[in-house]
């Protein structure tokens, strides 16, 4: 994101320029947030296909769900940066 110069902060560009700021803020989230629960759900199922097998390897199966944990920290991130624009707002 480009930095705003003194001239864009007056009257309806300045609205102008911040909603567009605002709006990509957001839009880099939720597309930041689409990749990591879908990283989630991919630890998901290792951890769920490790459960049905009669042999579990038990280290595979605590990393797949420790990852599956760490993932979980995307909703923190996302209501953040929402919390951040909504702030701006």
């Amino acid at each position: 994101m480009s930095i705003v110069s003194p001239s864009e902060l007056v009257g309806d560009t300045a609205i102008a320029t911040f909603a567009d700021l605002f709006s990509k803020q957001i839009k880099a989230a939720m597309d930041e947030e689409r990749a990591e629960i879908a990283g989630l759900s991919q630890h998901l199922l290792n951890a769920h296909t490790f459960a049905g097998k009669e042999q579990i390897d038990q280290q595979t199966m605590l990393q797949e769900m420790g990852s599956a944990i760490a993932k979980l920290q995307f909703a923190d991130r996302l209501s953040q940066r929402l919390l951040n624009v909504a702030k701006n707002l």
